[in-house]
């Protein structure tokens, strides 16, 4: 015979910010940065890793608790927070849900695609807890208003006014759990792609002996306008010039290729402007533009 855990939950509370304790499955840059916030607002801390015992030695700080299992941490909590690498997110989801008080929230803030947040969702669903998701916008470790929190889920209103009060800056994106997982996706996939493309384009500048005067040059790149302003204006005017310019970069695989180098994301990009002056796309907007690029960039099939 199993009974569902009977304790006081953060919706139970009068104000969220008298919350108790937190639990976190997880000690990295993340776990860390959080506790510390979290301690600083007078809230205690009790984490769990896969070694315990090892985390117990090494800890530092002796106001933090150490779990004995993730049942435990989520008993001993009134939120958990998971922040794990994305391989183990759904297996710590399925360690915790047991140990779940009817309505305690559990916040995954790990990277990861929509399709695994619906399964730690259901999993937490099912053991009757709040499943809640949220992507970090930048690095934890810069602290403070400086971490931006996307966070989603039902009878979300207390988690994010507990966050909140720790010093998080925190935007209610709705009650869709997906919405953050594909938003961090997305961005992870812009800015993890720029070190490819700053790879590709450093590595045969360097064999040139020009590596610093192109760093240099591109220091300025988004100086004058903001970042989302920079990228639908490319994406809008590439059609108009996408012939002139083919010509251009297949005049640069040349120069990457004469000192022994491959470029994939400089070939994607002679593929890209090859479709647009193809089919003769219009600049109306930057999502026609998106449109119009449909045979270069979907699966076939799709």
């Amino acid at each position: 015979l199993t009974t569902t855990p009977t304790r006081m939950t953060i919706a139970d509370r009068d104000s969220a910010a008298r919350i108790d304790r937190i639990g976190l499955v997880g000690y990295g840059e993340v776990g860390q940065a959080l506790a510390q916030m979290f301690l600083a607002a007078g809230v205690g801390v009790s984490v769990l890793t896969r070694s315990p015992e090892r985390l117990r030695e090494s800890l530092t700080d002796e106001s933090i608790g150490v779990a004995d299992s993730h049942r435990s941490l989520a008993e001993e909590t009134e939120l958990v927070i998971s922040c794990v690498w994305p391989e183990t997110a759904v297996t710590v989801a399925e360690q915790v849900a047991p140990g779940l008080a009817d309505g305690q929230p559990y916040l995954d803030l790990n990277s990861i695609a929509p399709e695994t947040t619906d399964r730690i969702v259901s999993v937490i669903d099912e053991a009757g807890g709040t499943p809640l998701t949220a992507a970090i916008m930048g690095s934890a470790a810069a602290g403070g208003n400086d971490v931006r929190l996307v966070l989603a889920g039902s009878d979300s209103e207390a988690t994010v006014e507990i966050l909140s009060s720790v010093g998080l800056a925190v935007e209610d994106a709705g009650d869709d759990p997906e919405r953050p997982a594909a938003i961090k996706m997305f961005r992870s996939m812009f800015t993890k792609g720029l070190r490819q493309l700053a790879a590709e384009t450093l590595a045969p500048a360097a064999a040139y002996g020009l590596h610093e005067e192109v760093l240099a040059d591109l220091s300025g790149l988004f100086a004058e306008r903001p970042v989302d302003e920079w990228l639908r204006d490319a994406l809008e005017n590439t059609p108009e010039h996408a012939e002139r310019r083919l010509g251009e970069l297949r005049e640069v695989r040349t120069t990457v290729s004469d000192p022994g180098f491959r470029a994939p994301t400089l070939e994607e990009s002679i593929k890209l402007h090859k479709c647009l002056a193809e089919t003769k796309a219009r600049s109306d907007g930057y999502l026609a533009v998106l449109h119009a690029l449909d045979p270069h960039l979907k699966r076939e099939g799709r």
